[in-house]
C-alpha cells in the first residue's frame, strides 16, 4: 500500500506527496488538498481519500505499462461495459455465498479498478470519444 506525507503549505493549505512505491522507483502524484477553513474540518478519513486516489493513480500508471492507454480504445461505451462488469465481480465476491476472491485479484483490487475505469469513462466522455479512438 501507498502512503502519504503530509507537508505545510503555508496558510492555503497542505500538499499530499506519495511516498515511494517499492515497484516504482518514484512517487507518482503530489496532490494538495486546501487548508479547512472557518466551519470545516479536514478529518483522516479525508487523508485515507488522498491515499486511495494516489493507489489508484500508480494502479494506472503501473498498468499503462503494459496496456498503453487501452481505455482510451475502448471510448466510454467500453469503459462503462467494464464498470458493469467489475460490479458484477463485486456482487459475486461480497453478496453471494461464494467467494471469488483469489490471490490474482483481491476485492481491494476490484475496487481500485472500478475507481480507474470510472475516472476513464468521465474523461472520454468529456471528450466525447463514445466508442474509442485509435492511440499507437
Amino acid at each position: 500500500m501507498i502512503g502519504y506525507e503530509e507537508k505545510p503549505v503555508g496558510k492555503q493549505g497542505r500538499e499530499v506527496e506519495v511516498l515511494f512505491d517499492p515497484n516504482i522507483t518514484r512517487p507518482v502524484l503530489v496532490l494538495y488538498m486546501p487548508a479547512a477553513t472557518e466551519g470545516t474540518v479536514q478529518t483522516d478519513g479525508m487523508w485515507s481519500i488522498v491515499a486511495f486516489y494516489n493507489q489508484c493513480v500508480n494502479l494506472v500508471y503501473t498498468k499503462n505499462i503494459t496496456y498503453r492507454d487501452a481505455w482510451r480504445r475502448q471510448g466510454y461505451m467500453g469503459n462503462t461495459a467494464r464498470i458493469m462488469s467489475k460490479v458484477e465481480r463485486l456482487k459475486a465476491m461480497l453478496w453471494q455465498d461464494h467467494q471469488l476472491e483469489d490471490a490474482n485479484e483481491p476485492v481491494s483490487d476490484t475496487l481500485l479498478d472500478l475507481a480507474n475505469v470510472t475516472a476513464f469513462a468521465a474523461i472520454n466522455q468529456s471528450e466525447g470519444n463514445k466508442w474509442g479512438v485509435r492511440h499507437p
